[in-house]
């Protein structure tokens, strides 16, 4: 049987001289036991040999089961003026003497106050008349001089204490510091979101998250702790800005001109795209799966659960078109074949011809076997999988499933604020003689 001790004050029932079943052991729920001690006279919570008797509660706290639940202490308690502490000895505090200053000067500190260039000089006498404490730091605080100098300051010549940043200044900070980590821009295009919030008229911190959500795709229980939010308010105002951004930021997916498209291409491979407008090639985005049988039904295509998006993009590497998302069971290597005017680069894991050979020793870099178009394909599918949120490195949740369309706006557009520099394999030539007859000033057809 185990030692158990009364925890009231005062009582003096133990498991000496009482049974084992005269004692209540305090309640496991912190807001009760909190009540218990308050009733006890307790300030510190009791270690686990300290139980309470029965001789403080009443009987009507009990039924045929035993004590009722929610029942406090209301019989045989001390004064609430007493507040023990669970130690060994109880400490009584030393009486406090009549005062440290003497008369005169508390005077002279009502003057001080009155103008702030006097000086008061405190006597050690007056100091350490009441003084209590004796230990070898305090003697040698007390082997000071007899007289000390002391200056009394107004409350006006007072410095307020400095400020520390908010949490929101903080934040806007950090994204400042590296922005393509944490967001996905670009120092020279960080200007942005303070462009897109006064056009807008939503607040900075709001952009950041949802651009820090698209690059990084931290959990929102991960983004409340940052952001100071709860969980539901992150997933609200994320929701509530990606859709509003993606209509805003849909005018970065535009047709450019020849001119400004040619200009980026390597000089080897201009004159035989110089009738080449864009690439059509597509990707997909993994989704949960959802408690709608219908959607469940269209975006399956027969391993996993997803959406596919076409878009058309420039030899230089800028998208200028993105499609609206189509269920997985419409696989594109059906869809694509009915564009005769158009060959299309489709992303791995579709049925498409095999363009790598197969590897050997002496192949050690298979992007070398990939031709001009597919490289550049290759290189913006690299680009729009840098946002974590649709790297389909997990599914999307089925919560986000329905913004999908919105969050891809938001990342092609981003992706096109990022410049593309593809390798010069040649010496640079004069743009009349690769274009003759003002060939950038004209439509070619694709």
């Amino acid at each position: 049987m185990s030692y158990w001790i009364c925890a009231v004050p005062g009582c003096k029932n133990n498991s000496n001289n009482c049974p084992v079943s005269f004692k209540h052991d305090f309640p496991k729920s912190m807001e009760l036991k909190r009540r218990w001690m308050k009733a006890c006279g307790l300030s510190q919570f009791p270690p686990q040999k300290y139980k309470v008797c029965r001789d403080h509660f009443r009987e009507t706290d009990y039924s045929n089961r035993g004590l009722k639940g929610g029942v406090l202490p209301s019989k045989n308690l001390p004064e609430k003026s007493d507040s023990p502490s669970f130690q060994t000895e109880i400490l009584t505090p030393k009486e406090e003497s009549d005062g440290y200053l003497s008369d005169q000067t508390i005077e002279e500190l009502k003057a001080a106050a009155r103008n702030s260039s006097t000086k008061v000089m405190l006597h050690k006498n007056d100091f350490t008349n009441g003084m209590t404490m004796n230990g070898n730091g305090t003697k040698r605080f007390l082997d000071l001089e007899n007289v000390t100098p002391c200056k009394v300051l107004k409350m006006s010549e007072a410095k307020p204490p400095k400020k520390l940043p908010t949490i929101t200044q903080s934040i806007i900070l950090l994204m400042n510091t590296d922005p393509y980590k944490y967001m996905g821009l670009t120092p020279d295009i960080v200007d942005l979101v303070e462009i897109i919030s006064s056009n807008l008229s939503i607040a900075e911190i709001n952009i950041i998250l949802t651009f820090r959500k698209l690059k990084l795709d931290e959990d929102f229980s991960v983004l409340d702790d940052y952001f100071d939010l709860s969980e539901g308010e992150a997933k609200q105002l994320f929701r509530y800005t990606i859709t509003a951004i993606s209509k805003y930021m849909k005018a970065l997916i535009t047709s450019p001109s020849m001119y400004a498209v040619f200009q980026d291409i390597p000089v080897s491979h201009r004159r035989k795209l110089c009738q080449t407008r864009a690439y059509l090639s597509s990707f997909s985005i993994k989704i949960e799966k959802t408690t709608d049988f219908y959607t469940n039904e269209v975006t399956y295509n027969g391993r996993d659960h997803v959406i596919h998006y076409f878009y058309l993009v420039t030899p230089d590497g800028y998208i200028q078109y993105i499609s609206p998302g189509y269920g997985g069971r419409l696989s594109p290597d059906k869809l694509l074949p009915f564009c005769k005017s158009v060959h299309p680069i489709l992303e791995d894991g579709f049925n498409v011809i095999d363009i790598i050979p197969e590897f050997n020793e002496n192949q050690y870099n298979p992007k070398k076997f990939l031709t001009f178009e597919q490289q550049v394909c290759y290189e913006t599918m690299k680009r729009i999988r840098e946002f974590s949120l649709i790297s389909n490195k997990k599914p999307l949740s089925k919560d986000l499933a329905k913004n999908v369309d919105k969050i891809v706006i938001a990342v092609v557009a981003l992706t096109n604020l990022q410049a593309v520099n593809y390798e010069n394999d040649g010496e640079e030539e004069s743009n009349d003689e690769l274009f003759p007859n003002g060939l950038f000033k004209t439509d070619v057809n694709s």
